[in-house]
């Protein structure tokens, strides 16, 4: 039991393998909702920093804190042991809470590998609050949904919390960007058709996603935010830190058609001179919804394609087809906003035929756009569909096991450390190589001045 009073909460972002950079936009909703009620904050960055063991060591021995709040995706789980590590050695006994996609998606795992005490399971920002609070009276954590905590050696999971249809609106409910070092975010990493010299910040117009795709580790009810309150978030982020580029980061944005229109309409009716990028689903995208968005600013949108055949697709439960991505990279192409698709291969059923098809559409539709895309690997994340089809046919034992297959590298995605495929005899690993190698030389041969990248605007032979 903590003392009477609100505690020091120091929240601690993590290092992502991949070396990216950008704010997190549920620890900034987080820190809000704790500044709200009243709790003092520090934060600790060290996805900003870096920082070796030995500096982030004297760094957190400096900030005693009566609660320690941990929150990252997967890419992150080696920092999250590391860190947790290191708070039991500087701050022995003090409760250790984690948030986010990764101790979401598998959170008794998670608690036997880092030691910590708790976990917040989905959106962290109300359960953490109410957490604190029944760490300071004493009272008991299962009366709280939403958790998921040891005792002793059986596991305790909490109701699931019920997530709300609309988002509240204000300033009040915006991420507390004022505690994080927001110009270093702001001038983080930055995605093409972005430049360096452009300031970019990420908004969320809405949560959650309605699709139940089989690789999908963090599905979530959908709930949206008024515009006007995305738009008044906006200005403020321009006024504050001159920005003047959004990465709208919905896990699906074109989802309402009148909805995205709306928001177009808003733009102008502001006088906004922006660019964005968003996310589109190719079975929803049509020519009036492109120039719309053109005309707002939109200079990107990211499609998930993930297979150029119609039964893959219908497996993974995308609900588009091959044809229906022909057109909507045609369409997104003529209205002049640059076209990013995703594409894995490494579903089960799936050959080598499949991957030369895949190869073979990438091909197809990276006219004029000779970016240097491949081919990832599917990966059966805890609590997708997929991850539980590998336990029930015996090729994973538990998250353990895929935890020890795990490659934490840059590239985190350029890996299948599952077999799933029809094939036996070869590693499809090794054709999946072969096959980035071939693309990649392809689009080498077809545009040999340039090629777009992350954090470049050009790479020039």
């Amino acid at each position: 039991m903590l003392t009477a009073r609100k505690p020091h909460i120091v929240l601690i972002r993590p290092r992502e393998c991949t070396g990216v950079t950008e704010f997190s936009l549920g620890m900034g909703y987080v820190a809000r909702s704790l500044l709200n009620s009243g709790f003092d904050i520090t934060t600790l960055c060290r996805d900003l920093t870096c920082d070796s063991t030995s500096i982030f060591r004297e760094k957190l021995k400096a900030l005693p804190a009566d609660i320690y709040a941990i929150g990252g995706m997967y890419g992150s789980f080696l920092d999250f042991i590391e860190i947790c590590n290191l708070i039991r050695e500087l701050h022995p006994g003090v409760p250790i809470i984690l948030g986010g996609a990764l101790p979401t998606s598998e959170p008794e795992h998670v608690l036997l590998k880092t030691g910590a005490d708790f976990v917040c399971v989905g959106p962290s920002d109300e359960t953490i609050i109410e957490l604190a609070q029944a760490l300071i009276d004493g009272s008991d954590p299962r009366d709280f949904h939403g958790i998921c905590f040891a005792d002793g050696k059986e596991f305790v999971n909490t109701k699931a919390r019920i997530q709300p249809r609309f988002l509240g609106g204000g300033q009040s409910t915006w991420p507390a960007w004022e505690v994080f070092d927001g110009h270093a975010y702001t001038h983080g990493t930055m995605y093409y058709p972005f430049t360096s010299n452009d300031i970019a910040a990420p908004i969320l117009t809405a949560r959650g996603c309605p699709y139940a795709c089989n690789f999908c580790f963090q599905p979530m009810n959908y709930a949206r935010r008024p515009l006007d309150d995305v738009f008044n978030e906006m200005e403020w982020l321009i006024d504050r830190y001159d920005v003047n580029a959004f990465y709208i980061e919905d896990d699906l944005f074109m989802l309402d058609r009148k909805r995205v229109i709306s928001f177009c309409e808003q733009v102008h009716s502001r006088n906004l001179r922006i660019k964005f990028t968003a996310t589109g689903r190719f079975n929803i995208v049509d020519k009036e919804l492109l120039i719309a968005l053109k005309e707002a600013g939109c200079v990107t949108l990211f499609y998930g394609g993930e297979a150029a055949d119609d039964e893959t697709l219908e497996q993974m439960k995308k609900k588009i087809t091959v044809e229906q991505m022909r057109e909507g990279v045609r369409l997104t192409r003529e209205a002049g906003i640059f076209a990013r698709i995703g594409f894995m291969f490494g579903q089960p059923g799936e050959t080598a035929k499949h991957l030369d098809t895949t190869v073979n559409f990438l091909k197809e539709i990276a006219y004029g756009e000779f970016e240097p895309r491949v081919i990832y690997g599917c990966i059966p994340f805890p609590s997708t569909e997929l991850f539980r089809e590998c336990v029930s046919k015996g090729l994973l034992k538990n998250e353990e096991d895929l935890f020890q297959r795990f490659r934490f590298q840059e590239r985190l995605l350029d890996q299948m450390p599952v077999n799933m495929t029809a094939i036996e005899d070869t590693n499809p690993m090794t054709l999946l190589n072969q096959a980035n190698q071939e693309l990649l030389a392809y689009y080498e041969e077809k545009d040999t001045g340039w090629m777009r990248t992350i954090q470049s605007d050009l790479i020039v032979d």
